[in-house]
């Protein structure tokens, strides 16, 4: 797994939606399971910012990824501590189409479902 894979999801880990939206191109869009699309890096930072608000913690266990004429597919587990200190651990598979070093999209395939029960 690339180094800046690694440094993503330990980005995400801290919980920091701006220093998180550095990796996404400045239109880029960030789609969250089914919901809609989310455009430009700072309406990205908000979004997200306001997700990890909703939960205590976040931790990715990355399994593997693929990497192909400018997209990279990967995927593992991810843990989310909601404000209670229940855990919901669910898998993920994100893929990004890049820009060059920055993610153009960033989509993410999760069953949150369980998450706000």
């Amino acid at each position: 797994m690339p180094e800046w894979l690694k440094n993503l999801y330990n980005t995400i880990d801290k919980m920091d939606a701006f220093a998180f939206a550095d990796y996404i191109s400045p239109d880029g869009e960030f789609i969250f399971g089914n919901f809609p699309a989310v455009v430009g890096r700072e309406n990205i930072a908000n979004y997200v910012d306001n997700f990890f608000k909703s939960i205590k913690a976040i931790k990715h266990t990355p399994k593997n990824c693929v990497i192909e004429n400018g997209k990279v597919i990967s995927w593992g587990t991810v843990t989310y501590t909601r404000h209670n200190d229940t855990q919901l651990s669910v898998k993920f598979c994100n893929l990004f189409i890049m820009d060059g070093d920055l993610i153009k999209t960033y989509d993410v395939y999760v069953d949150t479902s369980q998450l706000y029960m």
